[in-house]
């Protein structure tokens, strides 16, 4: 993504859309991004 998002929009977004809990979801959210970083295939922005 060029435009960088919060995570918390990441989560909702999910939530929106598929049956799970917010705590469940956004632990594997980060997960996910954790491991896609390491990779180097996303950086992290922070905040403004």
């Amino acid at each position: 993504m060029e435009n960088p998002r919060p995570i918390s929009e990441i989560r909702d977004e999910l939530l929106k859309e598929y049956e799970v809990d917010e705590a469940t979801c956004e632990t594997e959210v980060l997960r996910f991004l954790s491991q896609t970083a390491e990779r180097g295939l996303i950086e992290f922005a922070a905040k403004r």
